[in-house]
Protein backbone atom coordinates (compact mmCIF):
# COMPACT_ATOMS: atom_id res chain seq x y z
CA UNK A 1 0.00 0.00 0.00
CA UNK A 2 2.78 2.54 0.77
CA UNK A 3 4.13 1.76 -2.70
CA UNK A 4 0.97 2.63 -4.23
CA UNK A 5 0.47 5.89 -1.96
CA UNK A 6 3.86 7.07 -2.93
CA UNK A 7 3.26 6.44 -7.27
CA UNK A 8 0.01 8.70 -6.61
CA UNK A 9 1.38 11.22 -4.94
CA UNK A 10 4.40 11.72 -7.36
CA UNK A 11 1.93 11.24 -10.28
CA UNK A 12 -0.10 14.10 -8.12
CA UNK A 13 2.94 16.38 -8.52
CA UNK A 14 3.54 15.43 -12.14
CA UNK A 15 0.66 17.29 -13.17
CA UNK A 16 1.19 20.14 -11.97
CA UNK A 17 5.17 19.80 -12.92
CA UNK A 18 3.88 19.15 -16.70
CA UNK A 19 1.43 21.79 -17.04
CA UNK A 20 -2.02 19.65 -16.91
CA UNK A 21 -3.61 21.29 -14.21
CA UNK A 22 -3.57 24.50 -12.69
CA UNK A 23 -2.82 24.97 -8.55
CA UNK A 24 -4.33 21.87 -7.00
CA UNK A 25 -6.99 21.28 -9.87
CA UNK A 26 -6.85 17.78 -10.64
CA UNK A 27 -6.58 14.70 -9.02
CA UNK A 28 -4.77 11.06 -9.63
CA UNK A 29 -5.97 7.85 -7.90
CA UNK A 30 -4.92 4.00 -7.83
CA UNK A 31 -6.17 1.12 -6.92
CA UNK A 32 -5.48 -2.38 -5.24
CA UNK A 33 -7.69 -4.96 -6.76
CA UNK A 34 -6.53 -7.35 -4.54
CA UNK A 35 -6.70 -5.60 -1.53
CA UNK A 36 -9.96 -3.45 -2.87
CA UNK A 37 -8.31 -0.24 -1.88
CA UNK A 38 -8.47 2.87 -3.35
CA UNK A 39 -5.36 5.83 -3.10
CA UNK A 40 -6.80 9.14 -4.12
CA UNK A 41 -5.22 12.84 -3.21
CA UNK A 42 -8.25 14.40 -1.68
CA UNK A 43 -9.70 17.94 -3.34
CA UNK A 44 -7.88 20.86 -2.47
CA UNK A 45 -4.45 19.47 -1.30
Amino acid sequence: MEELKEKVFKANLDLVKNGLVLFTWGNVSGIDREKGLVVIKPSGV
